[in-house]
């Protein structure tokens, strides 16, 4: 993927979980900050530049995202590459 498009679907996303994340919940500020944590790193962003819309679109995502402790994924190859398949199996249940 070439520099210019990662760029614009990261922003993207980040513009766009911020906007939802401004909600006044717990979970929307959670939420919001997770992507803002997972936005700084190549690995989160090559993977959302292909389900970009399920992070925006759809609650079930936005719950993994909200619940899951990313600091841990984030600070371990082997929980990113589960945080991965997590969402993979969550694609597979929700039938995207």
């Amino acid at each position: 993927m070439d520099l210019l498009k990662e760029a614009i679907v990261f922003s993207f996303i980040l513009v766009l979980g911020i906007m939802l994340g401004t909600m006044a919940t717990k979970k929307g500020r959670k939420y919001t900050k997770n992507i803002r944590k997972l936005s700084k790193h190549n690995w989160f962003r090559e993977f959302t530049s292909t389900y970009t819309p399920l992070f925006i679109q759809h609650d079930a995502y936005r719950s993994f995202i909200a619940n899951t402790d990313v600091d841990e994924v984030i600070n371990d190859e082997e929980k990113q590459e589960k945080f991965k398949r997590d969402i993979l199996h969550l694609m597979k249940d929700n039938n995207l």
